[in-house]
Formats: structure tokens, C-alpha cells, sequence
């Protein structure tokens, strides 16, 4: 049987019938290496081969290993690293101890996920489905994933010096999602009038690199070679030339082709079993925190309300524990017929299989919450800062950290306050529309009296037609809220339009596209 293997899987047998037993556990990250986490892969940087080596082995000049949750992000094909000053671009999937990627892409598993309100799914049924169950968007990512062994660059490939440039990522990986599911069958407890409820159980999670524009990875079951998708932010295909499959140099083996063609789209994906703290969120009007955008909503004032929360949560959590910054994380997912006035948030434990915290979260959740309000409450960053929410970790969401809707959100779950805007904060909100409008040249006034009343911005027409726009808080439905403002408009058949702060100051056009001017 030994004799009958060739090629990769005649390397991969001969390397584990020569290694010690405690080797193949570490290797296999069975055992971690270092005290790293067990989900670990290697990046495998082969040595060229010689006269006179023995036939079916392989050797290694570096083999780094990465947990597998960042490997997906740093170790992709397509990205570039740097090891001991070499700089290295991965180009295929590769594992002595799993040489046949065929394996790897018969166990791909769906995944099916909204482009709008966070819905995920990885279920079979799921492929199906021909709108989000949650938003009824119908924009959906539908791409199985597949778990990677292991990475590895082209031998074929001058290796160059390092010369101070960053990494580079073909994709990044999303952040830990859990699927939509029904909710549990009772809760461990409840707080603030039941606003908000808590469970602690053990759950799988999923993350994924989507590639380069969310168009995943081609790979050749032949040979392993993978690459993102073709298309903007990856113009050079080796797979593929003008929709055709392309003979392409094996990337293990120095002048050797492959002629296979290359299968997918997939993703790059990883599910694990952890600790999860589930907590849901439950709103009454006015109050809401909408996560999917609709044509009269925009869903990203609740999903900037949500991330900057959880990271709040998960900060003052790990305080509270003393334990490291890093040991907690967090996410949230819609609530299948929840809408705009439930939602859920999850705590998780990074360590592989869990390590117990998210339970003592549970234990101290009005402690933690104490906190947490301390942190957003004590600092007077403009949305976030590293006083307040921002670290290394999350540094791709520090464009959606806000501490101050976070702020709001806690204060409504904890105290059912209703948020509200300053008369300062409204003014601010409507700076940039005010000199949108001038610029425009339309007559604009801020603070008009109108019929008794002030009306934040009034905008009049060349026919003498006026617009009145009042600004409310983006955790507020304005219809279920009717202002003084709104009432006065109504009453004397003037035309109202009702913004948010959050679109005014950071969508701008859509903002202005409401007026209908």
C-alpha cells in the first residue's frame, strides 16, 4: 500500500511514519506549540529539492503557525507576510499531514449570511432560501467555506528581501458569528423589566474570509493552488485568463505544471466550539435599534450601536475578571421575527473550547454593566478613542465604534431611559446639511420660529414652498414619536421630514435625498 502512494501523499505518509508520536500531536495542533491556541495551521515553506535527496521527502526551511481565526486573514492566499526578512506571498492549501486538498473540498459547509442585518445560517436548507428570513433582504452571500489545513507560498516564486512594507490580506476575516437560531427555551435570568436576559452555554461559532470583494477563493483540486476571485483588488489571475481555465506552475514542485481546473467560488472558513454568553435585548417604542437597512431606514445606527456595546461589555468584563483584555469577545445577530425591537448580543471566550469566563460574565452582569457605563459614560472622545473602546484588536472597527450610542443603548436597557439629543447635539448634526444647502444655493435657516414654535432647519423653495426638518436621536423611531415640530408641520399642511443624527453626520447624501428638494 506504502509503495502504491505517489506524489504529496507519499511525502505527507513517509513524514509522519518519521516523526515522534508528541511531534505529530504538536504538529497536528492537537497539543499546542508555545502555549498557542490548539486551532492552529501552518504556513509551510518548503526547501527546494537536491540531487541525490530521498525520493518522497520533504523539508521545511520555516513553518509559523498562526491560530487558525487569524491564519484565515494573514495566511490566505493572496496575502503576503514577512518571516526572518523574507517576504513570502501565499499562493495554495497545503498540510503534510492532509496533501490532498480534494478531502478538504468535499467537507465544505454552507454558508449562507444577509448583506444587510447579520443573518447566518449554515445549514443545507438555508442554500435555498431566496430572501433574509429576518430583513426579507434578498441579497444574501451563498458560498460554501472550507476549513484550510494548512498554507503554503509557490516554490516556483523568486524569494525577495523584506523592505519594510506591511502585510498584505486578500480578504479579512469576519468577526465570530453565531447562527440564527430559535431562542433558548428558558433564560438564566432576567433584568431591567425583562429588557434584557441572559444564558450561558456552549455554542458553535463561525468565521470566515469572504476574499478579496466578498467573491471568495478559486482552488485546484489538483494541485492546491488558490486564489481570490478575479475582479477589482485582484486584476491578476494564475487560474484563470479571460473566463478559461490556464495551465499554471505547481506550486510545490520546481518546474512542474498543472492542468487542472480550478473549482469554487468558496470561502476560507473555521467553526469552533466555545463558551457563549447570550444576552438579549428587547426594546418598546419609540426606542428601537434597527441592524438591516430599508428604504426608509438605515440600519447602521443599530449595528454601530451594537459593536460599540459588546466591545464596551466584553472591556468592562475582563476588568472586572482580571484576566486580559484579549480573553473576551463579542457579536450580535438579529432574532428571527425580532424586527427592529429585539436583537441579540453574544460574549465569547477566545480560548479554544472556552475557559469558563463568559459564565462568571453571567454571574456579575449588573457589575459588569456598572462598568461598562463607567467606560463610556468617563471619557469625551467625539465616537471612540484608545481611552474608551478602540485597541489592537478591533482596529477594523474603529470606524464602527461610537461610544456615545452605546452610551444610550445601555442606558435604555438598564434604566428604560429614552434617548434623546442635546440642543448643542442638534445643532452639530445639522452643520453639514445646512452648508450642503447653501452650497446649493437654497435658502436655508437654522432655529426658525415657525406658528409658535422652533423648527431646527427650514429650507424654502424657489416657490416660496418650505421643507421643516427636525433631527432625533438614531435609536428613535421619529413616526412612533411625533415632535412638537412634527405636530406644528402637520397642523398647518407644511412638509416635514425627520432625520437622525447619525445619518446626518456621517451619510450626508442620503440625508439630503430625504428632503425630495
Amino acid at each position: 500500500m506504502r509503495a502504491q502512494l505517489e506524489g504529496a501523499r507519499r511525502e505527507g505518509l513517509e513524514r509522519q511514519l518519521e516523526e515522534q508520536l508528541l511531534d505529530t500531536l504538536i504538529g497536528r495542533a492537537i497539543f499546542p506549540r508555545y502555549a498557542f491556541p490548539m486551532d492552529v495551521v501552518s504556513f509551510w515553506v518548503s526547501k527546494p529539492k537536491w540531487k541525490g535527496d530521498p525520493a518522497y521527502k520533504r523539508s521545511f526551511d520555516y513553518e509559523p503557525q498562526r491560530d487558525l481565526q487569524i491564519a484565515l486573514s494573514e495566511y490566505a492566499p493572496g496575502s503576503s507576510l514577512t518571516i526572518d526578512k523574507w517576504r513570502f506571498k501565499s499562493e495554495c492549501l497545503y498540510s503534510p499531514y492532509a496533501p490532498d486538498v480534494r478531502l478538504t473540498l468535499e467537507r465544505a459547509q454552507a454558508y449562507v449570511a444577509c448583506t444587510s442585518c447579520g443573518y447566518v445560517s449554515l445549514t443545507e436548507e438555508s442554500e435555498s432560501l431566496a430572501a433574509c428570513p429576518c430583513c426579507s433582504t434578498v441579497e444574501m452571500f451563498k458560498h460554501r467555506f472550507i476549513t484550510p489545513e494548512g498554507f503554503a507560498p509557490d516554490m516556483n516564486a523568486r524569494r525577495d528581501i523584506d523592505h519594510g512594507q506591511g502585510p498584505s490580506y486578500a480578504g479579512r476575516t469576519t468577526r465570530a458569528q453565531l447562527e440564527v437560531q430559535d431562542p433558548p427555551t428558558m433564560w438564566d435570568a432576567q433584568y431591567f423589566e425583562h429588557r434584557l436576559a441572559v444564558a450561558a452555554r456552549p455554542q458553535n461559532l463561525v468565521v470566515v474570509n469572504k476574499g478579496v470583494g466578498d467573491r471568495g477563493f478559486l482552488v485546484c483540486p489538483d494541485c492546491g493552488r488558490t486564489e481570490p476571485v478575479f475582479g477589482p483588488g485582484f486584476p491578476y489571475s494564475v487560474l484563470m485568463q479571460g473566463g478559461t481555465p490556464r495551465r499554471h506552475h505547481h506550486p510545490l514542485e520546481v518546474g512542474v505544471f498543472c492542468d487542472a481546473r480550478a473549482v469554487g467560488p468558496y470561502y476560507l472558513g473555521h467553526r469552533f466550539p466555545t463558551d457563549v454568553l447570550l444576552l438579549r435585548l428587547r426594546f418598546a417604542a419609540p426606542v428601537v435599534c434597527p441592524t438591516a437597512d430599508t428604504p426608509g431606514r438605515s440600519g447602521r445606527p443599530g449595528r454601530t450601536a451594537l459593536t460599540s456595546l459588546v466591545e464596551a461589555i466584553a472591556l468592562a468584563g475582563s476588568r472586572i475578571l482580571q484576566i486580559d483584555e484579549g480573553e473576551l469577545a463579542g457579536n450580535w445577530s438579529p432574532v428571527l421575527g425580532g424586527g427592529e425591537n429585539e436583537v441579540y448580543m453574544f460574549l465569547y471566550d477566545l480560548l479554544p473550547g472556552g475557559a469558563g469566563y463568559t459564565r462568571l460574565v453571567r454571574d456579575h452582569i449588573e457589575k459588569v454593566l456598572e462598568a461598562t457605563e463607567v467606560l463610556l459614560a468617563g471619557c469625551d472622545c467625539e465616537s471612540s478613542c484608545y481611552r474608551c473602546l478602540r485597541h489592537y484588536g478591533n482596529n477594523v472597527d474603529h470606524p464602527s465604534l461610537d461610544r456615545r450610542l452605546a452610551l444610550a443603548l445601555l442606558r435604555y436597557l438598564k434604566n428604560g431611559q429614552q434617548p434623546a439629543l442635546s440642543q448643542n447635539e442638534r445643532q452639530e448634526a445639522l452643520t453639514w446639511l445646512l452648508q450642503l444647502a447653501r452650497l446649493k444655493e437654497l435658502h436655508a435657516t437654522q432655529d426658525a420660529p415657525r406658528n409658535g414654535v422652533i423648527v431646527p432647519l427650514v429650507i424654502t423653495r424657489d416657490d416660496g414652498s418650505e421643507v421643516w426638518v427636525d433631527v432625533h436621536h438614531p435609536l428613535v423611531d421619529a413616526r412612533a414619536a411625533p415632535s412638537l415640530v412634527q405636530a406644528t408641520a402637520a397642523s398647518h399642511f407644511v412638509e416635514f421630514c425627520p432625520l437622525d443624527a447619525f445619518t446626518l453626520r456621517h451619510d450626508l447624501p442620503r440625508a439630503y435625498g430625504a428632503l425630495q428638494l
